[in-house]
């Protein structure tokens, strides 16, 4: 396009035969107020329809690009919003896990401290059960100094049961009954 307005410029300042150099802050063409030559109007005319057509094919592209765009934010704004919802989705999760993770690990404080109150309980038995132990070897030993204790006495009776039998006046008074 800027190539179109340089020509436009120069067949001007042909035709003209005069220069008339725009102000490039201004970014205004100025055309001169006599052109001789009807040939120079027609091509001016024609760069100018040119021109016209340039900028028309670049705005179209612009305007093409701009859709584009406008396409591909839309996917992406699309995209952050799944990602987004995902995310929260996640969140939720994890929120979920950590309440059981939680649970799991008072349950399992609640089940270990359960099982230090049985160890002692089983301890508190096994000194129990030993004490008992102890206590029947002690009753058994005695229950045997009474066994033997009868067994001696039975000894000794039937000892003196057997003498008198033998004793002939225990003979004599059996007999006399």
């Amino acid at each position: 396009m800027l190539d179109n307005l340089a020509r436009i410029r120069v067949d001007l300042q042909d035709a003209n035969g005069k220069s008339h150099s725009p102000d490039p802050t201004e970014k205004i063409l100025r055309f001169p107020s006599s052109i001789q030559g009807a040939g120079n109007i027609g091509a001016a005319i024609e760069l100018v329809n040119e021109a016209i057509a340039e900028m028309r094919r670049i705005e179209k592209r612009a305007q093409e690009t701009e859709q584009y765009a406008q396409a591909v934010a839309g996917k992406a704004v699309e995209s952050l919003r799944i990602a987004q919802e995902r995310i929260l989705q996640l969140e939720a999760e994890r929120n979920s896990w950590e309440a059981y993770i939680n649970q799991a690990i008072v349950m399992t404080r609640e089940a270990a401290s359960a099982l230090t109150m049985e160890r002692a309980r089983f301890t508190d038995a096994e000194e129990k059960i030993h004490q008992l132990e102890v206590r029947i070897e002690a009753f058994g030993a005695i229950a045997n100094e009474g066994v033997d204790a009868v067994v001696r006495l039975k000894d000794e009776i039937l000892a003196q049961l057997s003498r008198r039998d033998t004793e002939p006046k225990y003979k004599e008074s059996l007999a006399a009954e």
